[in-house]
């Protein structure tokens, strides 16, 4: 079982912003971190316990500001609500036990830090 729990407040001073239906809850099942110059988002799955990734072309960066592109994390799906273009299958960095792998919760969030900076 997963003992190490990742919350806002570990990751908001990376970026990362909760993605949820509570906007004031110190848990969300993602967390989320748009770098716009590289056209990149970060995904943390903290149920799934996974970091992965949507690089996107120049293209597919104007429609998702434009609301017309939706980015489909790992294990999700689209539920076909909406006209919107879909974008699966992001890069996953990171997948697996955080304690059997980083030890600690600070050495994970040294991992993100230098995942981010790339």
């Amino acid at each position: 079982m997963q003992t190490v729990k990742i919350y806002l407040k570990d990751v908001a001073p990376l970026g990362f912003k909760g993605s949820g239906m509570f906007s004031d809850s110190r848990w969300h099942h993602f967390y989320y971190l748009e770098q716009p110059k590289q056209r990149r988002f970060y995904i943390i799955d903290s149920l799934d316990i996974s970091v992965s990734h949507f690089n996107l072309t120049a293209r597919e960066y104007k429609r998702y500001k434009q609301n017309e592109l939706s980015l489909i994390p790992l294990g999700c799906c689209d539920a076909g609500c909406s006209n919107r273009e879909t974008k699966e299958n992001p890069i996953i960095d990171f997948k697996g036990d955080i304690e059997k792998i980083f030890k600690t919760k600070k050495k994970f969030i040294d991992y993100l830090k230098g995942l981010i900076k790339c």
